[in-house]
């Protein structure tokens, strides 16, 4: 039976790399960037409870890296800017 530490470091490590698809072909470098730096998330906090044996710090990384990374990524053709008109003199 898993105690209810390690369980919630399972659910944040979880959280973290539950990242969806993307739609079509525009999303999919935003899709691989987004993967990857929370998958590095994972890691160094899988590594830090590890090496030191804190499971609540480590859940507190990962909770930071939620926090700090997008939660999701944008598809489709971006909005484009509105453009100021300056008048020339």
């Amino acid at each position: 039976m898993i105690d209810i530490t390690t369980s919630d470091l399972f659910a944040a490590v979880r959280d973290v790399l539950d990242v969806p698809p993307p739609g079509g072909a525009d999303g999919h470098l935003p899709y691989l960037e987004l993967v990857r730096d929370r998958g590095a998330a994972a890691r160094r906090a899988l590594a830090y409870a590890a090496d030191s044996g804190d499971l609540v710090g480590a859940v507190d990384m990962v909770e930071g890296a939620l926090s700090r990374l997008p939660v999701s990524y944008a598809t489709g053709p971006q909005p484009e800017r509105a453009r100021s008109i300056r008048r020339v003199v």
